[in-house]
């Protein structure tokens, strides 16, 4: 009886809709200078019925599609990397583009630094295909105090060696948002977190997305502080903090003043497109408040 064969990294990729950009990642996954892998895909109850569709329409031995009902993207991307058989998992964003190196780079990275079980790389950044990409270094991450201050890198690049992934525990799937930056301090209290400073990766910033998004922008803040905080009784810490960024009905006010000084930023920096963006959502958040206040 034959074995089945073991690829060298998984790579896993929880997708909702997007659906105009599935042939840029998919396309950049298939297109790697690197000869032993895998890809899963799960399509986590995209109403957008082409999702499925495009996704369908791929025929590729090394990829794997999962269509399955919503959960949101920390109990997919969990279930995506138990699922993953390489002994290296790599993430992808949702409409992201790993350059053709990015696997093979990595790849060869882990295998010569058995002390890291994490590593992520440089990006360039893409205002939804804009084409003005900018490229953002990743942090040198090394202590716990250092990954308190910042994220190491976009959760995108990173690549995880399974094994201390499966010894950190995980995501903690408490966390619709940062539940990368939280499982960072766990997999640091057991491996070392490395980054190379090199563009292997695309992340496109979308205007629906929490780069740009006033809505939901405070929620976000309150699951950095719930990751970042490690005390004794973090549990109960964790459980009031996210159930606090649920009702961000209290917090509108300040999503008219961020967005307000966002449009003025970008208007001063000549970034028309990002102020116009913001300009948007301030007129967003002004309707949500105004409907607040009137049922």
């Amino acid at each position: 009886m034959n074995e089945e064969k073991v690829p060298k990294v998984s790579v896993v990729c929880a997708w909702y809709n997007r659906a105009d950009y599935i042939k840029d990642t998919v396309d950049s996954l298939l297109d790697q200078d690197f000869d032993d892998y895998e890809i899963i895909i799960a399509n986590d109850g995209s109403p957008d019925p082409r999702v499925k569709e495009i996704l369908d329409s791929y025929d590729d031995p090394k990829l794997t599609i999962i269509h399955k009902e919503n959960e949101g993207f920390t109990k997919t991307i969990k279930m995506l990397v138990e699922i993953a058989k390489a002994p290296y998992v790599a993430i992808q964003g949702a409409g992201d583009v790993s350059y053709s190196n990015r696997l093979s780079t990595q790849y060869e990275f882990m295998d010569n630094n058995l002390n890291v079980g994490a590593v992520g790389s440089g990006f360039d950044v893409d205002l939804e295909g804009g084409g003005n990409l900018r490229y953002s270094s990743p942090k040198d991450i090394k202590t716990t105090e250092q990954l308190k201050k910042s994220v190491p890198f976009t959760h995108g690049t990173v690549m995880y060696r399974k094994s201390d992934y499966i010894k950190s525990g995980g995501y903690d799937i408490r966390f619709k948002y940062c539940s990368d930056w939280d499982l960072y301090f766990k997999v640091l209290a057991i491996s070392e977190i490395a980054a190379i400073d090199k563009p292997l990766y695309k992340k496109v910033e979308f205007n629906d997305g929490f780069s740009f998004s006033p809505i939901h922008k405070f929620s976000q803040i309150l699951h950095k502080e719930a990751a970042i905080n490690r005390s004794s009784n973090r549990d109960e810490l964790v459980d009031t903090v996210i159930e606090r960024s649920e009702n961000i009905k209290p917090y509108q006010p300040y999503y008219l003043y961020r967005s307000a000084r966002y449009v003025g930023l970008f208007l001063i920096r000549k970034d028309y497109k990002k102020a116009y963006l913001w300009l948007k959502y301030f007129f967003l958040s002004f309707m949500k408040i105004h409907k607040n206040l009137t049922h």
